[in-house]
């Protein structure tokens, strides 16, 4: 298991898995990372309740009141308050997800400089999200990341893809 720690980059000796003396990689991992800057302000709404209308809001608009009927949509509001009410106190957090690697660069016989690539990542990802709305982020990231070493010339064919939280 590779350790992607805050260094950007280190010199190591290493056999080189290739015996083609060029730039490799031995893994990937997925990350799930805590979010501790999390904006979940697209939960807010203000709105005039005796007018039944929308002040503001990034879900809701007055036409989904016409739709859906003003007391499905506050029934709505309340809900994302509470799920914003869950998160000030605590209860709910945020994760951002991100794919990284370890690319490993000849530097002599057997001395490889070390290099952290990784996936742009998502973040904001509300803790309690369902496995199939993560697995889609956790793909997405790969894909990133894969498309970073295809642009790059480096081969991730046979590359384990491992969870690292």
């Amino acid at each position: 298991m590779i350790n992607l720690s805050d260094e950007k980059y280190k010199m190591i000796n290493v056999k080189d898995p290739t015996e083609e003396k060029k730039v490799f990689i031995k893994e990937i991992c997925i990350k799930h990372l805590d979010d501790y800057d999390a904006d979940l302000s697209y939960l807010e709404t203000k709105f005039d309740e005796d007018k039944q209308e929308i002040i503001s809001s990034m879900r809701y608009t007055n036409e989904d009141i016409k739709t859906q009927g003003w007391a499905q949509i506050k029934c709505w509001i309340d809900e994302d308050q509470a799920r914003l009410q869950e998160f000030y106190s605590g209860g709910l957090g945020c994760i951002g997800i991100k794919a990284k690697t370890l690319i490993y660069i000849p530097k002599g016989s057997d001395t490889y400089l070390m290099q952290e690539i990784a996936s742009g990542g998502l973040w904001g990802i509300e803790s309690d999200s369902d496995d199939q709305s993560i697995k889609e982020i956790e793909d997405s990231q790969l894909a990133d990341l894969k498309d970073t070493l295809d642009q790059l010339g480096i081969s991730y064919e046979n590359i384990e893809v491992k969870q690292h939280d």
